[in-house]
């Protein structure tokens, strides 16, 4: 999308007239809605809705709140103290929608802004932002609208035209907020954590420690698992405009097939380092040598046990979640936990990390060891590690949470299963200067 085709965005607002207010509803438009506690509001019936973060986030799968003219995806809520806080609406993202033409994706734009603008009958300005001002790949802006009671702010993503890589739509979401809590002299982006990290760490009886406030997001069903982790992180240093779909763009996620690791480092290294003033640290990554010499350490070990070897040879393209998925659990374990140093390195990192109130990005295969409640039951994940514990070297344990929304807060691992499942670590932290 070039600056011609914005242009003629903007200007529509005023030359085009045919949409008129949609259902977003007078509750909205007048500031009502953030005004009362939520279970008072018709439209929050419980079997409607599910929670992402009990208490403080709501998800809506279907449209909450819609213009009649625009087709919206999920609504995310944001409660506090039981109010409204903040809503945000998916209107069109790659990963739930799939990939769209240029032209529907600009009269979808078009549309939004323009039922926006005449449904608060207020005033209108240009939003747009740079996430990389070191890069021209994408292309990030759109417009906040608002009146005397609330604040809409549409936001889209996409491709430059003549960028190499397509789709060229990434995504488009509107954030409702009341007028009240806007403070145009500061951004956002600039906003400084209320307290030292290590103030969100508690300490467990058996003298383990666990971080508290880390934000949950829902990845749903598509492969965003990595979008979605490094979007928690990066909610939990207070930079909560970003969400997993402006983070999938940048990592260059697929929506079925998920993330590359090594995509996401290139693509979000740079971002993070210069515009948001974070480390990333590597400590674990599974190279394509380390995975055949996995296999070759398992082999030797299945036959002193008499059990069947795995043979790569005359395979093609090797499948890692499928070779994985022949992996007898019990010898992957031996084998993975046989250098106990090592297991010391990877628990005290862990813990080092945790201590300071930094959480840590672990990428796994799931499937090896039995873990109930998973919408994935295989394959390559992404998910947080934020505590440890055990009072002995045999029963320490790390704790984890995987992006799935409610119920997957906070759960228990055993060490040496952790180390099993374990094919990449890696730590997205502030910068010390």
């Amino acid at each position: 999308m070039n600056k011609l085709i914005l242009l003629f965005l903007i200007t529509s607002l005023i030359a085009f007239n045919a949409y008129a207010s949609g259902n977003i509803a007078p509750k909205i438009s007048s500031g009502e809605i953030f005004c009362k506690q939520y279970q008072t509001i018709p439209e929050f019936s419980s079997e409607r809705y599910s929670w992402v973060e009990h208490g403080s986030i709501l998800r809506f799968p279907s449209p909450l709140f819609g213009f009649s003219e625009i087709e919206l995806g999920e609504t995310i809520c944001y409660l506090e103290n039981q109010k409204l806080k903040k809503i945000i609406v998916s209107i069109y993202n790659r990963g739930d929608c799939g990939e769209i033409s240029d032209k529907a994706f600009e009269e979808k734009l078009r549309i939004v802004f323009n039922v926006v603008h005449n449904t608060l009958n207020g005033e209108a300005q240009r939003a747009n932002r740079k996430s990389d001002t070191s890069r021209s790949t994408y292309d990030i802006g759109g417009m906040l609208f608002k009146n005397d009671h609330v604040q809409v702010l549409v936001e889209y993503s996409v491709k430059n035209i003549g960028a190499k890589t397509v789709p060229a739509a990434e995504y488009i979401r509107m954030t409702i907020m009341p007028i009240k809590i806007l403070d145009e002299k500061k951004s956002i982006r600039n906003l400084e954590r209320k307290k030292p990290l290590r103030d969100n760490v508690i300490a467990l009886s058996d003298g383990g420690k666990v971080i508290s406030g880390i934000p949950m997001v829902d990845q749903g069903q598509k492969g965003y698992c990595a979008a979605a982790t490094v979007a928690r992180v990066m909610g939990y240093y207070g930079y909560e405009q970003l969400d997993q779909h402006q983070i999938a763009q940048w990592a260059k996620t697929d929506s079925s097939k998920g993330t590359s690791i090594d995509e996401m480092m290139n693509g979000i290294r740079r971002v993070l380092h210069d515009t948001y003033k974070l480390n990333i640290m590597e400590f674990e990554k599974m190279e394509t040598k380390d995975f055949f010499k996995l296999v070759e350490r398992y082999n030797v070990e299945a036959k002193k046990q008499s059990k069947q070897t795995i043979e790569l040879l005359g395979l093609g393209v090797i499948d890692v979640g499928m070779i994985y998925h022949f992996f007898d659990p019990i010898i992957l374990k031996t084998v993975q936990i046989k250098n106990k140093q090592k297991n010391d390195i990877f628990f005290n990192r862990i813990k080092a990390q945790i201590d300071k109130g930094v959480p840590l990005v672990w990428s796994v295969q799931l499937g090896i060891f039995p873990e109930q409640g998973l919408p994935q039951s295989r394959g390559g994940h992404m998910r947080l590690i934020i505590g440890y514990g055990g009072r002995t070297v045999n029963d320490r344990y790390i704790m984890f949470s995987d992006s799935w929304g409610a119920g997957h807060e906070q759960k228990k691992m055993p060490l040496d299963e952790a180390i099993t499942i374990t094919t990449g670590l890696l730590v997205i932290a502030p910068r010390l200067n």
